[in-house]
């Protein structure tokens, strides 16, 4: 692990220096924080870093935000490039700079609880792989048991017969299937980690649009389903796929309620376009996604609306 310098620069202790080579470091306005910045403007939990990948992250745990540099740091860690300031609107709090020279020991800046170092008991690891293991089952049996309860089944044609109406999904039904892992594959680690690759490369796009979510989105769950202990790697991929997640699930639901809307009693030449649209963002198979099927019903009751049919 990298050491980091930390110069604190706001608050009772401004101008502390600090070599630590501890991940997370955490820091905010309550004492119990490795790093204390006593400061109105400062939440209790402000913020970590955290070392993930040969690299430095901030992470952010306050609604107010805080930026990195130039970049805002919200619902996604931001990397660590050289030295940089952390700051809360126009106030800095931190500047930090990674230091692979410096040479840090065992001192007592090293926080005594092992979790906070990362040392954790094998026993204590070995514990929290095969509760993640259980979650992750539980949650796959919970999905496959709410999809057979959907109208429409799975071994069905997924065509709209003349007259039929379209299966209308709840927000509650889309964010549950969104949330749905896949089902455990044959663990391979190579395949693995090459769909969080794929998953940080779609991430690294400057223009990242819904059918980019849904890819990263995709890929996240492919990499779980791969891994041996069915989950990712890092807490840093976690906040990750957590951020696609929830904008996927806000973009999708937003998106579907507007074109079901104007299906409902609006335009529906319009509600065929937007429908077709979600179909080019929402690619999961129709015969798998009862979104899915949702939405190319509905594309198809639209159309014959806009026909006269």
């Amino acid at each position: 692990m990298t050491p980091i310098q930390i110069q604190i620069l706001a608050g009772r202790q401004a101008g502390r220096r600090v070599v630590l080579q501890q991940s997370p470091i955490t820091f905010g306005r309550e004492a119990d924080n490795d790093l204390l910045i006593d400061m109105p403007f400062v939440s209790r939990r402000h913020g970590e870093l955290r070392f993930d990948s040969d690299s430095w992250f901030v992470l952010n745990q306050s609604p107010n935000g805080m930026k990195v540099g130039r970049r805002v740091c919200k619902d996604m860690p931001v990397a660590v490039s050289g030295t940089q300031t952390l700051s809360i609107g126009t106030d800095p709090i931190l500047r930090v700079t990674p230091q692979p020279g410096a040479t840090v020991g065992e001192e007592p800046t090293t926080a005594d609880d092992p979790e906070a170092t990362g040392d954790v008991p094998q026993k204590k690891g070995i514990s929290k792989t095969w509760i993640g293991i259980g979650v992750y089952l539980v949650l796959v049996i919970v999905a496959v048991a709410f999809f057979a309860t959907l109208k429409g089944n799975d071994n069905e044609s997924t065509a709209l017969r003349h007259g039929d109406e379209p299966v209308e999904l709840t927000d509650q039904e889309i964010q549950l299937e969104i949330l749905a892992p896949l089902p455990p594959e044959k663990p391979d680690e190579r395949t693995a980690s090459r769909h969080l690759q794929a998953a940080k490369n779609q991430l690294a796009r400057m223009d990242i649009d819904e059918a980019s979510l849904y890819e990263a989105h995709d890929s996240f769950r492919r990499a779980i389903a791969f891994s041996a202990d069915r989950r990712l790697p890092s807490p840093i991929d976690e906040r990750r796929h957590e951020f696609v997640q929830r904008k996927l699930i806000d973009e999708i639901t937003k998106r579907y309620r507007s074109a079901v809307n104007e299906y409902r009693g609006g335009d529906p030449e319009l509600a065929e376009e937007e429908f077709e649209e979600l179909t080019n963002i929402y690619r999961a198979r129709r015969d798998k996604s009862p979104l899915a099927r949702s939405i190319y019903q509905h594309e198809v009751a639209a159309t014959r609306k806009a026909r006269g049919g």
